[in-house]
């Protein structure tokens, strides 16, 4: 009833199995295991696609299909292709991905700041973090840059 009296008609009562409460106009739908975000009207903000949609944190969303994570905005526009096994948090706008045994790191705005080439990396300690290939080992800066080259 209450879907009735927020979008006047009967075809958005059956369109989502829940829909969640609204908060700045804006709430998480359900449709089998997916979920996406409509707002006040109705309107799809977020295509019901993802299997996991995560909290808006500085105006990305960490989402998930199958078993690979990427970010959108609030909008639903990609910011980082979800093609990640893992997105680390973002710690200062800067996280570490992961593609199978090998980490990278991005910004929020899905800037890849280094290859996803690392067996590890660090973290952060004044500005600098330690990452190795192969058993050797290398620095790179918080903008992805080696300061000492991992010797492959």
């Amino acid at each position: 009833m209450v879907l009735l009296l927020v979008f006047g008609n009967v075809h958005a009562q059956k369109k989502y199995d829940s829909i969640g409460k609204f908060k700045n106009g804006r709430a998480i739908v359900q449709k089998g295991n997916l979920f996406g975000v409509i707002d006040t009207a109705g309107n799809e903000i977020i295509a019901v696609k993802y299997e996991y949609l995560g909290k808006v944190k500085d105006g990305v969303v960490e989402v998930q299909i199958g078993k690979l994570h990427g970010l959108i905005d609030e909008n639903g526009v990609e910011v980082l292709p979800i093609k990640y096994d893992n997105i680390g948090p973002f710690e200062d706008g800067i996280a570490v991905v992961q593609i199978g045994e090998h980490y990278g790191l991005v910004n929020r705005e899905g800037k890849e700041l280094t290859p996803v080439k690392y067996e590890s990396i660090s973290e952060f300690r004044k500005g600098v973090a330690e990452v190795s290939i192969k058993g050797k080992y290398g620095l790179i800066d918080r903008n992805g840059n080696e300061i000492v080259r991992v010797s492959e």
